[in-house]
């Protein structure tokens, strides 16, 4: 039992790191209805903005400056590319951001090269050691993070004046402009914040996977899932989805083999972490086949 639950909660560990990206895609699909699939590609760059900063200044600036530059980023990524593909068709905008996620990872290859970096953790300390369980200072951290970020994210969108006109934003353009809402600016802003929290994304994710032009890819197909799965509107459902997904990785790539014999299934598993991702993908097609919108996705209702 010990066991089970130590697999489980380095799942909400592992889960959490997806979170932190899929919250990127939930604040981008907010403002804009698009799914920005280059997000990870753009998260990598900015960390190693990161990387270079902090050889430079105290990591506490450097993690400002590349908060800052995640934001500029973001913003001028809408500003100069997604904006001029508005009023076409989903397809259009697709590719665009496909050829945005080509640009940026050979950005990062061209400018860093493969070899990989050392980024030092933020966090440091001695693991906690609660129940037999043993949990890393710096895992526990990006879950307090993606926590802080969900709970920032809901005092924005729920108790501002900026938060408000992002939602309307979102949820009628034409609406909003009559009411004097500056929609164009808001939609810069929503996209600078996804920049800013998935640069955040980067920076944990990094000393975790090591620094290289490919940091985010194998984040990323896990973080789509857990956006999709939890609902590709809410925060609080880019967390659970997040944790879902790590838990379900982790109770695979340990259990799978044992199962198998069990049942005497004609399988021979050689590598259960071969798996991990074929568990995710069966959850997301169970998931989508009862829940459509996601868990805590809102589904859409069709004009007639």
């Amino acid at each position: 039992m010990t066991n089970f639950a130590q697999q489980v909660v380095s799942g909400v560990m592992a889960g959490s790191l997806y979170a932190l990206l899929a919250l990127a895609f939930v604040l981008v699909y907010r403002a804009s209805g698009v799914i920005n699939f280059s997000q990870g590609e753009m998260a990598m760059v900015t960390t190693y903005l990161a990387w270079v900063a902090s050889q430079h200044m105290p990591y506490a600036l450097a993690i400002v400056v590349m908060l800052a530059g995640s934001f500029v980023l973001g913003c001028l990524v809408f500003r100069v590319v997604i904006s001029r593909f508005e009023g076409r068709s989903e397809l259009q905008t697709f590719v665009a951001v496909i050829m945005l996620f080509l640009i940026f990872d050979s950005i990062g290859l061209a400018l860093f090269g493969p070899d990989p970096r050392e980024f030092k953790e933020p966090f440091r300390g001695h693991p906690l050691h609660v129940a037999g369980i043993t949990i890393p200072i710096h895992d526990l951290y990006i879950l307090a993070s993606a926590l802080v970020i969900v709970v920032g994210l809901y005092v924005l969108f729920q108790r501002t004046r900026l938060g408000l006109a992002l939602r309307a934003t979102a949820t009628d353009r034409v609406a909003a402009e009559l009411m004097g809402v500056p929609t164009q600016r808001m939609l810069t802003v929503g996209w600078g914040l996804a920049g800013a929290a998935g640069g955040m994304a980067g920076v944990l994710i990094a000393p975790v996977v090591t620094l290289t032009p490919g940091l985010m890819s194998a984040v990323l197909v896990a973080a789509v899932c857990a956006l999709i799965i939890g609902g590709l509107e809410s925060p609080g459902g880019a967390i659970i989805g997040g944790v879902l997904v790590g838990v379900i990785q982790n109770l695979v790539s340990t259990y799978l083999s044992g199962i198998v014999d069990f049942l005497h299934l004609p399988l021979e598993v050689t590598d259960a972490n071969a798996y991990r991702d074929i568990a995710t993908a069966l959850v997301l097609l169970v998931v989508l086949l009862i829940r459509p919108a996601g868990l805590f996705g809102r589904s859409a209702v069709a004009k007639v």
